[in-house]
Order: C-alpha cells, then sequence, then structure tokens
C-alpha cells in the first residue's frame, strides 16, 4: 500500500514513527542560488529527523544536477545500522 503525505517535512515528519522508511530519495536545495527554491540549505535537525524515520539499513539518495553529494550530514548512500 502507498500512502502520499502532503505537507511541509518539517511539520509532518515529528509526527511519523521511528524506522518506517525503507528509503530517502530526495532533491533539497543546495544553496546554489539556481533557482528561487535553491536559496536555503535544509537544516542538520532536517536530516536527523530522515535518519530517524529510516529503517537500519535504508537508503539516503540526496541527488542533484550532476548526482549524489555528501554535502549533508550522513552523506549519501547505506546507513549503517548502528
Amino acid at each position: 500500500m502507498v500512502e502520499v503525505i502532503y505537507g511541509d517535512c518539517r511539520d509532518v515528519m515529528p509526527l511519523l514513527p521511528a524506522g518506517v522508511f525503507d528509503a530517502c530519495i530526495c532533491d533539497p536545495p543546495y544553496g546554489l542560488h539556481m533557482a528561487d527554491w535553491d536559496q536555503d540549505v535544509p537544516a542538520v535537525e532536517v536530516w536527523r529527523e530522515v535518519r530517524r524515520l529510516l529503517k537500519p539499513g535504508a537508503v539516503r539518495w540526496p541527488s542533484r544536477l550532476v548526482g549524489c553529494t555528501t554535502s549533508w550530514a550522513g552523506g549519501c548512500g547505506r546507513r549503517d545500522s548502528s
């Protein structure tokens, strides 16, 4: 079953139980100022919340036009189970 939740992730993620997602595939702002939406980089608290919601071994894949980035806390790729 698929459920789509509409809202600002900063408001919605705290309402969800921990360890419910198999992957986080996203294209967040990188602060490159290439578009109006690309001004502010998500705060560390946002990525902590993403990590809380991911199952052990879940995939994190923040992407950009060129490919994967390691500019946010935790980097890209598989999450360790610790």
